[in-house]
């Protein structure tokens, strides 16, 4: 629970600004949005893995029940996809950039 509450916290003081300032940057064509967006987009890449590895980790645990592991699957794999799609985009100069 612990756990979870922190990663709550980290999102909200740390993904969200860089999310929000990385966006309004790009929309406004500033090269520093690549930095703050390309933060926010590695940990979206990271956080839905770290999500799919505690899924699946912990299935057979005592207390553990949690049963639609396939749609669970199916909406982070495509969210993780666009992070790093997102990633290479903008790490590529970005339509925008130039």
């Amino acid at each position: 629970m612990v756990f979870n509450k922190a990663f709550g916290a980290a999102d909200t003081f740390v993904y969200l600004p860089l999310l929000l300032i990385g966006l309004v940057g790009l929309w406004l064509r500033r090269k520093w949005s690549v930095i703050a967006l390309a933060a926010a987009l590695g940990i979206t890449a990271y956080w839905l893995i770290v999500s799919l590895y505690a899924l699946y980790g912990a299935i057979g645990t005592p207390g553990f029940s949690f049963s639609n592991h396939t749609l669970y699957t199916a909406i982070l794999v495509p969210v993780f996809v666009y992070g790093l799609w997102g990633l290479v985009f903008l790490l590529r100069g970005g339509r925008s950039m130039h």
